[in-house]
């Protein structure tokens, strides 16, 4: 018979055979969704380190990239602004890898003036004005993705509130900054660059209204031989005016005028193109070297209005559009825009509050 200790062994493996199997039957009741969610984590694990492996190998032999893509090939942006590349690479067993700061990954601008690539953002130099285009062409080995950028400057981003109440431009050095009633300039605002253009002046004198941004002067000069080519004189009759020169002018229209009457024809102290430098008002002998609307029926008028495009200028408040420029139409007042621009604005037959709308 059994002695006291064989009954305590087999004592002792009857619980343990029972514990076993009620165990076992627990972990079969245990959920499915338990079991493979532990399971895919082993998975995971396992992809994880061959990815890591693959990673790793990347770095002694070069990438088998078939394609590389950017997120957009068509890009808006502004001057001074800047846009974070990411360019990705396909791989010859089809997956991606993020190839922007890869040592082998070249960039190129079709303007270096206008456009750069450092530290894998695309920078807009401030020299850009709307209307610019540029190339940013992204190369690996011998693969090539160009990005089509186009500059416009942003009408929200340039402009804030002063202590006044007043809205101020803030790039207002631009040359295709937009002024009008709605975006004024600040109040000591004075160009650095203003000269006298060497063309012919419908008066006198030294004064301030002669002068005009060089770069602006310099197109003048050029339009006026042109019109002088073809036997069309014209003459200059105002160009920059201050802040306060533009106070006392505006008043006198007031005083002279009424307030309804000048607000057609005279912008407020700070909301004029001329304080920038980049308008001017010319004339002709035929209207008595005034501003008058009958300039633009003469050939004069009519020249300058289908050429003006071709050197920078645009017709800044055009026939039948006071509704949207604020004033009314001035066949005599040019704004200096660039040649680029000027011929967009033109091509397109809209005012120029329009163009930076839809472009």
């Amino acid at each position: 018979m059994y002695n006291r200790n064989d009954k305590l062994t087999m004592l002792m493996g009857s619980i343990g055979l029972i514990l076993v199997l009620a165990f076992g039957n627990v972990h079969e009741g245990l959920s499915q969704d338990v079991v493979n969610a532990y399971e895919n984590v082993q998975l995971e694990e396992k992809m994880a380190s061959k990815e890591a492996i693959q990673a790793f190998a990347y770095m002694d032999k070069p990438l088998a990239i078939q394609d590389i893509k950017v997120p957009r090939e068509q890009l808006t942006l502004a001057a001074g602004s800047r846009y974070a590349l990411e360019v990705t690479g396909l791989i010859d067993w089809d997956k991606q890898i993020d190839l922007t700061a890869h040592p082998d990954m070249m960039y190129t601008s079709s303007d270096e003036n206008l456009a750069v690539v450092k530290n894998g953002h695309i920078t807009i130099l401030g020299t850009g004005i709307t209307g610019d285009q540029v190339i940013i062409t992204c190369t690996y080995q011998n693969i090539s993705q160009d990005i089509h950028i186009r500059v416009k400057q942003s009408l929200a981003d340039t402009v804030i509130v002063d202590k006044e109440g007043r809205s101020i431009i803030t790039n207002y050095e631009a040359v295709d900054a937009l002024v009008n009633k709605e975006r004024g300039l600040p109040s000591d605002y004075v160009p650095s660059d203003l000269v006298e253009p060497d063309v012919p002046f419908s008066f006198s004198g030294d004064d301030e209204k002669r002068n005009m941004r060089k770069e602006a002067a310099i197109a003048l000069e050029k339009m006026f031989d042109a019109a002088k080519e073809e036997s069309l004189h014209l003459a200059a009759a105002s160009g920059y005016r201050s802040y306060y020169r533009q106070k006392c002018l505006h008043h006198y229209k007031i005083n002279q005028d009424g307030n309804k009457a000048t607000q057609r024809i005279s912008a407020e102290p700070g909301y004029s193109e001329h304080q920038t430098g980049l308008a001017m008002d010319i004339t002709c002998r035929s209207v008595g070297l005034k501003l008058k609307e009958k300039f633009g029926q003469e050939p004069e008028g009519i020249w300058v209005e289908e050429n003006a495009h071709r050197f920078g200028f645009i017709i800044r408040y055009p026939q039948d559009m006071e509704g949207v420029t604020g004033y009314k139409y001035e066949p005599w007042h040019l704004r200096y825009l660039g040649e680029n621009l000027a011929k967009l604005v033109y091509d397109s037959g809209l005012t120029y509050e329009e163009f930076l709308e839809t472009y």
